[in-house]
């Protein structure tokens, strides 16, 4: 039976290595590969159609969906709002132990230590703190310790089900395997995201972090056995009804709206690049003519242009409506006839030529269209539910064998707690 669990050493994802790198304190950041595709078109050979010379046409005599894109970018958020059950606090004495000081005990044989749950504590509580009043910021640490402390041990208390059924003469074997497979395959993904080139760089970056090289391994062992209990539990074999998917899909229905898309190409006359305007008009002007004399767009953009894409030859991947911060280009993209050179369109940048390549209007998902989509959502919500309620039989019989620190003190006197209030400053 131990070596159904072989499959472990190969299904464990990404996701647990990103997992280990959050918990430990260190950020973890993904290369996005972007299809960009440049499409390249030539009109034939007509009479030059921008006129170059004299002044550039008075606002008021040329076509302007808008004169400016007025949104400014919207800031990031910052800090994440601190969870709802935040909201209530226990009264508690300040959290003061030492690194080696027992938390928690799991049926009187593993422990876990101050110094293995700390850190995940202090990395938590910098995400939600400012939103309390310092006088609260005890109150928090303990709620927090309270909540990582039984998430490690229920974790644990699984991984401990999972060891039974491997046969104690194998498990030593097994456990070796899957540390060749941290050793080979996620340690050094760990190691290049914390732009270090040796293991002994990587310890002392997880030092610095109140962590071990040690607590990650066993931790990505545990967290293997865990994903395999929880993958266990959740088979399901039932199949899934056309009348099942059919009320998903209109319970869903505004999910599989989607908005209207295109891809296109600009030539660009950057105002902040000339003298004046009369300049940077006969920039595009000259742009233009290029293209209707039969130059390649994407040689002229990148020859010439002075837009944010001329070194992709002017080219704009798949852009949803309303998605450009220009809502004069955005508008010219959204009505301008396929294929054809538009007129010069001016903002606050500068001048612009637009030619779209293609545009997709805005529509709705047909139900054909979604049936495979919508079996897998619906079987892994059946799957979610399962999982659930596997842990919580599992952890109403397992639990009670758990001891922590806070089973020792008395209860603390219930009271209304404070509500979250601004940081002083």
């Amino acid at each position: 039976m131990w070596r159904l669990f072989y499959p472990i050493l190969f299904g464990v994802t990404a996701a647990l290595a990103a997992m280990l790198w959050l918990r430990h304190g260190l950020s973890v950041q993904w290369l996005a590969l972007v299809d960009a595709r440049t499409a390249r078109a030539q009109a034939a050979d007509p009479p030059a159609r921008f006129e170059q010379s004299g002044n550039p046409p008075p606002a008021a005599s040329r076509v302007s969906f808008d004169q400016a894109a007025n949104t400014a970018p919207v800031a990031p958020s910052g800090l994440r709002r601190p969870p709802s059950n935040l909201e209530s606090l226990e009264i508690g004495a300040p959290i003061l132990m030492q690194s080696t000081k027992v938390v928690a005990r799991i049926r009187n044989s593993e422990v876990i230590l101050a110094g293995d749950i700390m850190p995940r504590v202090e990395e938590a509580f910098k995400h939600v703190s400012p939103h309390y009043d310092p006088a609260m910021h005890e109150q928090l640490r303990e709620h927090l310790l309270r909540q990582l402390l039984q998430d490690v041990i229920d974790r644990k208390l699984i991984v401990a089900d999972v060891k039974k059924g491997i046969p104690s003469d194998k498990l030593p074997e097994f456990q070796k395997h899957i540390e060749q497979h941290f050793t080979r395959n996620v340690l050094p993904a760990l190691m290049k995201e914390a732009k270090v080139k040796t293991e002994r760089e990587f310890a002392e970056e997880l030092k610095k972090r109140g962590s071990t090289l040690e607590s990650v391994k066993q931790e990505f062992i545990e967290q293997a056995l865990y994903q395999e209990w929880m993958k266990k539990e959740a088979t399901d074999d039932e199949e899934v009804t056309h009348e099942e998917m059919l009320r998903y899909y209109y319970e869903h229905f505004d999910e599989y709206k989607y908005a209207a898309k295109a891809r296109f190409e600009t030539l660009h006359a950057s105002f902040k690049k000339h003298r004046d305007r009369h300049e940077a008009w006969r920039l595009i002007c000259a742009l233009g003519n290029e293209v209707l004399r039969g130059r390649a767009f994407a040689e002229v953009a990148k020859s010439r242009s002075e837009g944010l894409h001329a070194d992709r030859g002017g080219a704009w991947d798949w852009t949803t409506v309303g998605s450009l911060r220009s809502k004069t280009l955005d508008a010219a993209v959204f009505s301008q006839p396929v294929g054809t050179l538009g007129n010069v369109l001016e903002d606050k940048s500068g001048f612009t030529i637009v030619r779209v390549i293609e545009r997709q209007e805005a529509g709705v998902k047909s139900f054909r269209d979604t049936q495979a989509e919508i079996r897998m959502k619906i079987k892994e919500e059946r799957a979610e539910k399962h999982r659930k309620e596997a842990v919580e039989k599992f952890l109403a019989t397992n639990r009670p064998s758990a001891w922590t620190i806070f089973d020792e003190t008395p209860a603390v006197e219930q009271a209304t707690a404070p509500s979250k209030q601004p940081a002083r400053r």
